[in-house]
């Protein structure tokens, strides 16, 4: 972390800097907090398999199908095998992001070796809040409870889809000793394809009591901003 801030010699906060060094790899690993959250993170995605395997059908389907979010919904068993892979999910996707530096706003620069895993995590966080923030402010009028709860929770089955599709990827790029760049810049296309999808899935749900004009302007307010504001923070 210091040899990341003081680059000979000079204070170095630039935003402007490559953000993957080629010895970040062996000082990631070597950093025994980061070596325990990855052992933890593989006993959680072994622990919820037999969840996973039978959600992830589900929320596959969803992808193409955005009304699938409300059919989940109306299963209470399906809703929480769904949060409960969901959250095992987090941890591995937090350190991806924070391994391959897919959030790196300016302040993570001042967290110290061993805690950046919590930066991702806190970013998630607030971009939920923002969202619920954002919805409580400027919430459909005519929303029934079923479409309420199909907007709220279709951000978690395109997550639990995205982080199994960065998880693949890794499986299959990592024995090809790949640069880093290359790997950070897939998971990001990765990332930004899976926002895109909800994009398109909060826009079909809107439209169905809304107008054209009145979804679009929804969809600014409620995603746009959010997604803006956390993109903002990591540009900083």
């Amino acid at each position: 972390m210091i040899d990341g801030i003081f680059r000979e010699g000079t204070l170095e906060l630039s935003g402007a800097a490559s953000p993957v060094d080629p010895g970040q790899a062996t000082d990631w690993l070597s950093l025994p907090g980061n070596r325990i959250l990855m052992v933890v993170s593989v006993l959680l995605v072994f622990l919820s398999l037999s969840e996973y395997l039978r959600i992830f059908p589900y929320v596959f389907r969803s992808l193409t199908r955005p009304r699938e979010h409300a059919h989940i919904q109306r299963n209470m068993s399906l809703v929480y095998t769904r949060n409960y892979v969901a959250a095992c999910l987090l941890l591995p996707f937090c350190l991806m992001a924070d391994r391959y530096f897919l959030y790196t706003p300016s302040f993570a620069l001042f967290v110290p070796a061993g805690w950046s895993v919590a930066v991702p995590a806190a970013a998630i966080g607030a971009y939920l809040l923002l969202r619920r923030i954002t919805y409580a402010l400027f919430k459909p009028r005519r929303f029934t409870l079923e479409l309420e709860e199909a907007y709220h929770f279709a951000w978690y089955d395109i997550f639990i889809v995205l982080v199994s599709a960065m998880l693949l990827t890794l499986a299959v790029l990592l024995p090809f000793s790949l640069p880093d760049m290359t790997l950070r810049t897939v998971l990001l296309a990765q990332t930004g394809i899976a926002f895109a999808l909800l994009l398109w899935h909060v826009m079909q749900i809107l439209s169905l009591h809304c107008s054209v004009l009145g979804t679009f302007l929804y969809l600014c307010a409620l995603e746009l901003v959010p997604a803006g504001l956390l993109l903002y923070s990591a540009l900083r």
